[in-house]
């Protein structure tokens, strides 16, 4: 039998590290190694065996058939008086050489039998010295990238930790940006509200109008920014949800285009407002939610547009869902330009005021979240157009 030691070296050398699973899959792969090589060891036995009885039969009916041939010769022999008595001590003679050539013939298959049984199991047991060799390597190289894999999960536990820790310091950033800047950007807003009374009485200067209506333009843009940089963190962590229900869009949009009126009469822009005959526009929403999609982007065609200029907005249907652009007059923007445009922090000039680029990012993120499409068309000096479309509710 061949000896299953290399298997045993190849255990020795298997890491401490690797896992229990690993290690009861190497025990299976060792033991049907074991049991597959002594089946293979009892083969070859048999093997062997057949092979020596088949050659030894063979022999003895040689023999056999040799013996039979030297009686013959004698009984034939025995007949001639003149040779019975010289041939006895002949024949003594010729089976002491035929017992001694045979007696050689069988030590010299002896030990042709013994050298080939050597050979035989000096090959065997190189090959299987190869394949643990091989198994161990693979082993090895098993066992250094296990190393390297719980390496780099402790790295990236490591930086969990750390991105949460980054989180949390984010989201108290966050929590004082909400409470903190609202609060005293509340009372400046209000202070500026009264001072537009003192406005209305005519107690202020035109300068002083002036500054007032900066205050106040000014003070809604920050509380935008605020409102803006709350919603991406909410969007970030899938804390922004949608309350959505079934609403006719017809009051939500004049009053988001009302609310701009007296911007648009002091910028001497005209803002109007065209809704389609006979349209559907009950859709599945988040009425405040759309109010913003709307006020946002209603506010970036005011921004864009210059004094004298035209912004529309139109509301439609068909089959299957309501559809809103709102179109202005201003320079347009840039064909290289319009597959970033609702990208987060995206701006289309970088000296745009009173924003961070968020506005059509969160726009296209509801829109999105309603199961809806927005898009923008627009050219250089033609102006632009913003669409976006939300299904029908169903009936």
């Amino acid at each position: 039998m061949i000896d299953d030691e290399p298997i045993s070296r190849v255990n020795e050398f298997k890491k401490p590290g690797v896992a229990g699973a690993t290690k009861n899959e190497r025990l299976k792969t060792d033991d049907s190694l074991k049991t597959e090589r002594k089946k293979a060891d009892q083969a070859l036995d048999e093997w062997r065996k057949a092979q020596e009885t088949q050659i030894d039969e063979t022999i003895a009916k040689d023999r056999l058939r040799f013996d039979e041939q030297i009686a013959a010769g004698r009984t034939e022999a025995d007949g001639t008086e003149q040779a019975a008595g010289v041939g006895q001590e002949a024949r003594r003679t010729a089976d002491q050489e035929i017992a001694a050539n045979r007696q050689q013939e069988d030590e010299t298959l002896s030990k042709k039998r013994q050298s080939q049984t050597a050979m035989e199991s000096t090959i065997i047991t190189e090959e299987r010295m190869q394949t643990d060799i091989s198994l161990l390597s693979e082993r090895l190289l098993t066992d250094d990238a296990y190393a390297y894999a719980e390496l780099l999960l402790a790295g990236e536990r490591k930086n969990l930790e750390i991105a949460k820790k980054a989180v949390t310091t984010r989201d108290d950033f966050l929590a004082i940006v909400s409470h903190d800047l609202r609060s005293p950007l509340s009372v400046i807003s209000m202070c500026a509200t009264e001072l537009t009374k003192a406005c209305n009485e005519k107690r202020l200067t035109e300068l002083e109008r002036q500054w007032v209506d900066t205050i106040l333009r000014y003070s809604a843009s920050m509380g935008r920014l605020i409102s803006d940089l709350l919603d991406v963190e909410r969007m970030a962590t899938g804390r922004l949800e949608l309350a959505r229900m079934p609403l006719d869009l017809r009051d939500l949009i004049k009053e988001s285009v009302d609310s701009f009126q007296i911007w648009a009469l002091k910028l001497e822009i005209k803002l109007t407002l065209d809704v389609a005959p006979n349209s559907n526009l009950v859709a599945y929403v988040d009425q405040e939610r759309i109010r913003q999609v709307l006020d946002n982007l209603i506010s970036n065609a005011m921004k864009f547009t210059p004094r004298g200029g035209s912004v529309s907005v139109r509301a439609e249907s068909d089959d299957t869902a309501v559809r809103l652009s709102i179109t202005d007059s201003g320079q347009g923007i840039a064909e290289e330009k319009l597959p970033n445009i609702f990208e987060r922090f995206y701006q289309i000039k970088h000296e745009e005021p009173g924003g961070i680029g968020m506005g059509l990012y969160i726009a296209k993120w509801i829109v999105d979240g309603h199961n809806g499409k927005i898009w923008v068309e627009s050219k250089l000096k033609c102006g632009s157009t913003f669409f976006f479309s939300l299904p029908h509710a169903h009936r």
